[in-house]
């Protein structure tokens, strides 16, 4: 039996090593700011592709086929692509974009990935308040996933810079200068303020056409519709409107006090919080704004 990895891979269609683009792979759980981190790249003139992989991935989970063709080097040599683990259902959660990218043939030694991480107990009180159906374990898996797939690229040959997203709270701008130096990309003021990046920028839905992920839209940043089941007309229009309107890149505090002791009990019996703790120190290992390069 083909297993979904096996099918996501074969869905990317991909270029020549020679013409490959280079490939910048945000990954996270959801809700630890990677939809800002990756705005804040576009803002600086990258083009942004929003979780094409996962896109295949749900409408494969609804019995339709959709493929995305990594565009060619060329005009936009460094692209980012931003993914995220959860949070409806489990397979979400254990989403491997690197290995399937590394699978369908795109170099290792032409991806970066920025593996992104957030207080556990501030991810927790976001999924409470936009998908409350979520399940604990479901928060777990995708944590789990997100450790597991850092490693996992380290061994196959891909750079991994690690970040914490409380190291952006106290600076924003020194934080994503350490970023953008950590991955090789030039750093402008435009990637903090938003105020004046206009309109190529703003987040905006694409419809696929025939069965493609699309490849240009007015915005620098792709975002292929989602299907129904996973949020496409509700929950995920107003979390990206809100963002669209934002005037820079920031660190929204999450209320965590009313969370109860038995979710703390179980994410630490989980060990989640002493991987996040150790991740933590490991991304601080070379500067203090949480960024490390292996």
């Amino acid at each position: 039996m083909t297993s979904i990895h096996d099918r996501l891979s074969r869905s990317l269609r991909v270029p020549a090593p020679e013409a490959c683009p280079r490939l910048l792979l945000i990954m996270s759980p959801c809700r630890c700011g990677s939809t800002a981190l990756a705005r804040a790249f576009a803002s600086a003139g990258s083009r942004v592709y929003y979780q094409p992989l996962k896109t295949i991935l749900r409408y494969g989970l609804v019995g339709e086929t959709v493929r995305w063709a990594v565009p060619a080097s060329g005009a936009h040599d460094h692209l980012v692509v931003k993914e995220t683990f959860g949070p409806y259902l489990r397979e979400e959660c254990e989403l491997d974009p690197v290995g399937a990218l590394l699978d369908a043939g795109v170099p290792p030694e032409r991806v970066t990935v920025v593996a992104l991480l957030r207080d556990p107990l501030a991810v927790y009180a976001s999924w409470r308040q936009w998908w409350p159906d979520a399940t604990l374990d479901l928060l777990v898996a995708a944590f789990d996933n997100a450790g597991r797939r850092a490693a996992e690229a380290s061994a196959r040959g891909v750079a991994v810079r690690r970040c914490v997203l409380e190291g952006a709270a106290a600076d924003p701008e020194a934080f994503l200068r350490a970023v953008f130096a950590a991955c090789g990309r030039p750093f402008g003021p435009e990637a903090v303020d938003w105020s004046a990046t206009g309109g190529e920028t703003r987040l905006e839905w694409t419809a696929t056409a025939d069965g493609m992920i699309p490849n240009a839209s007015r915005s620098r940043i792709i975002m292929p519709r989602q299907p129904e089941r996973f949020g496409a007309g509700g929950v995920q229009l107003v979390i990206h409107d809100a963002l669209a309107r934002a005037p820079s890149f920031q660190v929204t505090p999450r209320p965590t006090a009313a969370i109860p002791p038995s979710v703390v009990s179980r994410l630490h019996a989980e060990g989640v919080f002493a991987w996040y703790e150790t991740f933590r120190r490991e991304s601080a290992a070379e500067t203090t704004l949480a960024v490390v390069t292996e």
